[in-house]
């Protein structure tokens, strides 16, 4: 058991000391004695049970609770996470979270999304999605940390990076869509555990679609990448992916460095507005590299991608047939 941080409601976090326990199998009976609320409704009790056997006994990977509005999906999924002892709660919308962190006292951190952060290094307190670190914290004076959640006289701890930190160390996490699959795909500071709960599942496959797709608007294009030339960037009407792929890398990726660099020169955080500009364009240039890479690869692999056309003249839309993969 560790006292590692001072804590604070707020921010996301229980003031209380955690304990880590490496649990066998759990069993039937430990999940509903984990239940949070001193009764049961109808059916809850035999829900728990059932899925418990189906991952234990039956050796599934994947289980679908399907029930009405009222049921009290939450608190068996909580009984669940609490009988596993390692957990990630995913929820589609922030203030599920918010919902879920009120309610149950047995989730022990929530983790949001950058921009939901105040940055101490703004004057404004804009998110940390717009501080001077996103472009490098060469920009920052006092970098920030980990040790502490919340503001010192210093000004020099920061919420975001608290918060991530003590998520990724505590068993019982509640985050969203979007958090968990950018840290499971790029940053790597989310690991997996023994159990994933999927609130509103049935649109896990929309919201995958979403995160994997390159999405490209012309007002970015046009804000934060040099024409080269041309008036303005007009997206090209391609019908097949390979196409798009071959346009991107010839006439946008090229110009990616000298853009960054163009901006990185320009870079003045003393001016609040015009530093949390610079973060957007860095947040931009640096997400659309990624993506063209992740394109190529995909491509390369033989994966099935299509253009969406229904989104042009404002933006070009590459997605995949399936996210089954």
């Amino acid at each position: 058991m560790s006292w590692r941080y001072r804590v604070d409601d707020d921010a996301g976090i229980r003031i209380e000391p955690r304990l880590r326990i490496k649990r066998g199998p759990p069993t039937s009976e430990l999940a509903v004695g984990s239940f949070p609320f001193p009764e049961f409704r109808t059916y809850q009790c035999e829900v728990i049970e059932a899925v418990v056997e189906a991952l234990e006994r039956d050796g599934k990977d994947f289980v679908f609770v399907q029930a009405p509005v009222g049921f009290g999906k939450s608190p068996a999924g909580i009984a669940l996470a609490r009988a596993y002892g390692d957990a990630w709660i995913v929820t589609t919308q922030k203030t599920l979270q918010d919902q879920y962190w009120r309610d149950f006292s047995a989730i022990s951190a929530r983790l949001k999304g950058k921009s939901n952060y105040p940055c101490w290094k703004n004057d404004d307190e804009s998110g940390c999605d717009e501080g001077p670190c996103v472009i490098s914290k060469a920009y920052c004076k006092s970098p920030c940390t980990y040790r502490d959640v919340g503001q010192t006289s210093m000004g020099v701890y920061c919420d975001y990076l608290s918060t991530l930190e003590i998520a990724a160390n505590h068993p019982l996490t509640i985050t969203n869509y979007a958090t968990l699959l950018y840290h499971g795909a790029y940053s790597g500071k989310l690991s997996p555990r023994r159990l994933l709960i999927v609130d509103e599942a049935h649109r896990s496959e929309d919201i995958l679609m979403g995160f994997i797709s390159v999405e490209i608007s012309r007002r970015s294009l046009n804000a934060y990448i040099p024409t080269g030339g041309v008036v303005s960037w007009e997206l090209p009407k391609l019908k097949m992916a390979a196409e798009v792929l071959r346009w991107l890398k010839d006439e946008i990726e090229p110009r990616l460095p000298s853009a960054e660099g163009a901006a990185l020169r320009g870079t003045n955080f003393g001016n609040a507005a015009y530093g949390r500009h610079a973060a957007r364009r860095f947040t931009f240039l640096r997400n659309l590299g990624s993506k063209i890479e992740e394109l190529e690869e995909a491509l390369a692999g033989e994966e099935e991608w299509v253009v969406d056309p229904s989104r042009l003249p404002d933006f070009l839309v590459i997605k995949p047939v399936t996210v089954s993969r």
